[in-house]
């Protein structure tokens, strides 16, 4: 259950973050919090610790896979999105799909940056790998319904991957 008490979540991330601050999981929250709470520079400070953090050699029982490989860079990479750090973001989802090749989201994510762009040939790539995903073919819609009322741009400014 969601309760809206994102600031009470960031306060018990950061107190933890005091005894453990290399917690992958820690980190993975405090970063996705601050994200909601619109705190984007702290958000990415929090994710860029993590993922360059080193691979820890232990068994995390009952930690989410992927916290700072994938889902960490799709975070990084909405970040850049929000802020129009489009080669920044496309960075991101792309090392994010690495980590896991059936990431939904991050194929998501590259879907957004290639729309966002007028990229047609790397949205299409997205979209049938989204199609492949775990979850990704329901949503594969909005991106073809973004595709279908975005504007052409200028000719001179339009661009092919």
């Amino acid at each position: 259950m969601w309760l809206g008490r994102k600031q009470d979540a960031l306060r018990i991330c950061d107190r933890g973050l005091i005894e453990f601050p290399d917690d992958p999981e820690l980190l993975y929250h405090r970063g996705a919090v601050q994200i909601e709470l619109g705190n984007l520079h702290d958000a990415q400070q929090t994710l860029v610790k993590l993922v360059n953090l080193p691979p820890k050699r232990y068994v995390h029982v009952g930690v989410e896979e992927g916290l700072q490989g994938e889902k960490a860079r799709c975070l990084l990479g909405r970040i850049y999105q929000k802020e129009k750090r489009a080669d920044e973001a496309e960075l991101q989802f792309r090392t994010a799909v690495r980590h896991q090749p059936r990431s939904a989201q991050a194929w998501l994510g590259l879907g957004q940056v290639y729309l966002d762009a007028g990229q047609w040939g790397g949205l299409r790539h997205a979209v049938a790998e989204l199609r492949q995903c775990p979850g990704g073919e329901s949503l594969t819609p909005s991106l073809d319904a973004q595709r279908l009322t975005w504007s052409m741009p200028d000719p001179a400014t339009f661009r092919t991957p």
